[in-house]
């Protein structure tokens, strides 16, 4: 306390060496680069949120609003292409990576980039998606916000000359503090962050990111005016619903939970099919994105119809409004909220604002949400700026209330409060199964709704979801579009060979075991022979029963214990594992093990040694990751490097002189001066032959590899 006070004391008087000591210190610089990111990360979401209902207002208060009633079927299919038609030209030319929902695109930048962004995304993407959405494509906001928050905080990490592990936790901090402020959810806000992004980090590293959360979210309900209300304003009746109330009915929550796990897996194929088709077809992206927009249109068509709903637009401080504006499709963006809201206070009388097919409410829900997965997946799988998280919470909230409607029609006595109740899991259970983000919807549904209460049923659901979901699909909503481009990644990072490594591929196969009636004398002559640190000792039947090692051979001999048999002398048993297994998991079980060493048995039931798994079998695996990774790396540094030689060759056909004009400066030995053409070409070969490279060192590596097992075969043959 005495050194803290005279410390303190010291700086009060002295000032400016405070701060040159502050910041010396990394963990402050990172906290207030998180403050940054959290107040651009508010303003980012605002701005988005302005222009998207200044463009709804356009599109649909003013031109739809004011077209003869016998056209406006013409306007659906018009008004979202229009949207798209503007959109395309930037989304293609000037900002590729804006296509689509943005988290996979962070998660990429993250991966393989260190958190790298361009710094034209952010603006671009703020703009375009606010036209997308506006326009009537089925999209949400919760992408485009992310992305553009992360980009900002890369642009502004950057610029401070952040860079590896510290850039990447600014980015997230970004990403976190847009969701934050756009959802009014600063835990649900963080846990995303955390669990889609960041799996495993320090507290170091923890702690930017919820003050960048925190941050966000204060100055969101300033700027937004949002206050201490909730984003989705559920009935009153359903914030005194009671345990006991519900507890009669928490199984059933398991059979929407296992209807919304098949929700999900047709929301996720959906988008994935049309981002495959896209990404891998010849027709020109210009046309793709036209054409999903236009197929989007012609399904609002033939999807049920908004009654009647009012548009407003705040312009300054003046708020316009647009009344009673009929028939806009449900499917399209923009009522998102509404058909929530409608859901939650629809209640037994079934009361939604649209317009019923085949006059069946159960029909009309099952073909909404058919019709809303497919307009999501036409618009953001074809490239259009958007996210999938706001089609699924109203996916989700209809499967919710449907599920409801018909156990109630099937005897069961619900009162308004379950049924809402009911909506609520459900719009939480399709997007924790499609993203696999369960802690995430847990508390973000809470905190949309502030219905707190209801943790325990949006637990069950969103789990069995959950569970759902990694039975059914290998990807995630996000990781699935990572997954086309050859890339793999998971929550944590680049894919990890520790986690989808099997143990059967990298253990040593061909063991020298010894019987355990072998005496230690004869073993020991043995054990100088060979070059082994360990060797299983089984029994006639061949079963595992130890371990002997050197250490144990040599505590023998020096106790003369030679006439002793090999399993009196073994020492500790080592731990087992079996084919199986993980590699990450065997790691584990070797740092808990007193012998570096673990035996692989045929089976729990079988107690056949069919391998051993040593430290350096998993040291191979780990190098073979670090030289995929760099290959990865290598491949997308080429195919950038070619893009980038593309473009000024283009121009230098229209413009011959042009590129001449920019001159690239190398300092090596001397100062040298190149055209951008010459420079180009020169970084297109270098990334072509560092690739080569890469993939002769993992070659190498491979036929290495075979080597020492043929060579470890014929010394244990001898």
């Amino acid at each position: 306390m005495k050194r803290l006070a005279v410390r303190f004391c010291y700086f009060i008087q002295h000032p400016k060496e405070a701060v040159k000591w502050l910041l010396g210190k990394k963990y402050f610089v990172m906290n207030c680069i998180a403050i940054l990111s959290g107040f651009m990360g508010a303003i980012a979401a605002w701005l988005l949120g302005i222009l998207i209902s200044g463009t709804r207002f356009f599109f649909y208060g003013v031109i739809y609003d004011n077209i003869p009633e016998r056209w406006k079927w013409i306007m659906i299919i018009v008004l979202p292409t229009l949207a798209a038609v503007i959109t395309a030209p930037f989304l293609i030319k000037y900002a590729p990576e804006a296509r689509g929902h943005g988290i996979p695109e962070v998660m990429e930048s993250l991966t393989y980039k260190e958190g790298y962004i361009k710094t034209v995304t952010p603006y671009l993407k703020l703009v375009l998606s606010g036209i997308c959405i506006g326009g009537g494509l089925s999209l949400g906001r919760e992408g485009p916000i992310a992305q553009i928050g992360a980009g900002f905080s890369s642009l502004l990490g950057r610029k401070l000359g952040l860079k590896g592990r510290n850039i990447q936790t600014i980015v997230v901090c970004g990403l976190v503090a847009g969701l934050s402020a756009a959802f009014n959810a600063p835990i649900g806000g963080l846990i995303f962050g955390i669990e889609i992004l960041l799996v495993s980090m320090s507290v170091q590293n923890l702690i930017p990111i919820i003050i960048s959360s925190v941050v966000a979210n204060v100055t969101g309900r300033l700027i937004l005016e949002t206050g201490a209300h909730a984003i989705i304003e559920i009935p009153d009746i359903f914030r005194d619903i009671d345990f006991l109330e519900y507890l009669p009915y928490l199984h059933w929550f398991i059979v929407l939970g296992i209807f919304c796990g098949f929700i999900a897996l047709f929301y996720n194929k959906s988008i994935y099919y049309i981002e495959r088709w896209a990404y891998h077809t010849k027709i020109p992206p210009f046309m793709v994105l036209v054409g999903g927009a236009l197929l989007t249109g012609l399904l609002g068509i033939i999807s049920p119809r908004e009654g009647s709903v009012t548009i407003n637009f705040l312009l300054g401080t003046r708020e316009i409004y647009a009344k009673d504006v009929e028939n806009i499709p449900s499917i399209f963006g923009g009522v998102d909220y509404k058909l929530i809201l409608d859901a939650f206070n629809a209640g037994e009388a079934g009361l939604f604002g649209f317009s019923l097919i085949f006059g069946s409410l159960g029909i009309t829900l099952i073909l909404l949400i058919i019709f809303k997965i497919l307009a999501t997946a036409l618009s953001v799988g074809t490239g259009n700026s958007g996210g999938i998280f706001g089609p699924a919470l109203v996916i989700g909230a209809i499967a919710g209330y449907w599920v409801a409607r018909m156990l109630s029609l099937g005897g069961l006595n619900f009162s308004p409060a379950m049924y809402a109740l009911f909506t609520l899991t459900g719009m939480a259970s399709v997007y924790a199964g499609s993203s696999r983000a369960v802690l995430t919807m847990i508390f973000m549904a809470a905190e949309m709704t502030q219905s707190y209460q209801n943790i325990l049923p949006l637990m069950i659901t969103c789990s069995i979801s959950y569970f759902m979901s990694r039975l059914l699909m290998k990807e995630t909503i996000y990781s699935q579009k990572i997954a086309i481009k050859g890339l793999s990644i998971t929550m944590g990072g680049p894919s990890d060979l520790l986690a989808e490594t099997r143990v059967m591929d990298i253990m040593t196969k061909n063991v020298i075991c010894v019987l355990d009636t072998m005496k230690m004398g004869d073993f020991a002559a043995l054990a100088e022979s060979m070059d082994h640190f360990a060797y299983p000792i089984i029994n006639t039947e061949g079963e595992y029963l130890g371990i002997i090692t050197d250490s144990n051979v040599k505590q023998a001999l020096a106790q003369d214990k030679t006439n002793m048999s090999v399993l009196e002398n073994a020492g500790k048993k080592a731990n087992i594992i079996y084919p199986d297994d993980a590699v990450q998991q065997a790691l584990s079980a070797i740092y808990c093990s007193d012998i570096d060493r673990l035996v692989v048995l045929e089976s729990p039931s079988k107690k056949h040694v069919v391998g051993i798994l040593s430290h350096s079998d998993i040291l191979r695996c780990l190098e073979a990751q670090k030289l995929q990774t760099m290959e990865t790396r290598t491949r997308l540094e080429e195919e950038q490097a070619k893009t980038r030689l593309k473009r000024v060759e283009k121009l230098t056909i229209s413009n011959p002189d042009a590129y001449k004009q920019v001159k690239v400066i190398t300092r090596k030995e001397m100062l040298r001066e190149k055209n951008l053409l010459q420079h180009l070409k020169e970084e297109s070969t270098k990334s072509q032959k560092n690739l080569q490279k890469h993939e002769i060192q993992i070659k190498n590596s491979n036929v290495l590899q075979k080597l020492k097992d043929a060579i470890s075969r014929i010394s244990h043959k001898r």
